[in-house]
């Protein structure tokens, strides 16, 4: 005496449709959120890695400029050219050029214990401005200013020299980045 039970065999062909969807719309939403995720994972890498350099680049110019060892600053467009102590070598000082080269700030060193050339600091660079302050001529874009110095002890050295980096990027509006360094040497002037 067996009775058999029809409807209760199993899962009909609409119920097996409406999960195999749920199943999909879920998979589908779960690979979307990872994507995103993925997406602004990456891009937050690549901001933190530009800031890095950014700073980097701001610390090894700020250290440069506060060495200044010689009453020697050259300016010409984008370029500037410093004479600063050497490390390790009493006496011995090291010439610096910062300047724009293929879209990007580049430093070049020479003397000291050989020379380096092309250290590439930032990229994506458009412009490098240069500002030069002293308490007689205020901010001035040109070093030495236009007629030489005033007064009868015209300083060798700005007392603050002013950097402004304008970004070019292609994956985002560009900026403008600002650092000014106090030199010591011109207080002693």
């Amino acid at each position: 005496m067996t009775s058999k039970h029809h409807g209760e065999a199993g899962f009909t062909l609409v119920e097996v449709i409406v999960s195999v969807g749920l199943f999909g719309l879920i998979s589908l939403a779960g690979f979307v959120l990872v994507d995103s995720i993925l997406s602004v994972q990456s891009r937050t890498d690549g901001r933190l890695e530009r800031l890095g350099n950014m700073q980097r680049a701001m610390v090894l110019i700020t250290s440069d400029f506060e060495q200044v060892a010689a009453a020697r600053l050259d300016h010409t467009g984008d370029a500037v050219i410093i004479e600063r102590a050497a490390d390790g070598a009493p006496g011995g000082t090291l010439t610096v050029r910062y300047g724009l080269a293929e879209g990007a700030l580049v430093r070049d060193l020479t003397g000291g214990y050989g020379a380096r050339r092309g250290q590439v600091l930032l990229r994506d660079v458009d412009a490098l401005d240069w500002s030069f302050y002293t308490d007689i001529t205020g901010w001035t874009a040109q070093w030495p200013p236009e007629g030489g110095m005033p007064g009868p002890q015209p300083r060798a050295l700005p007392r603050m020299i002013a950097l402004t980096i304008t970004f070019s990027d292609e994956t985002e509006p560009g900026g403008t980045l600002r650092r000014v360094v106090d030199l010591p040497m011109a207080d002693a002037s």
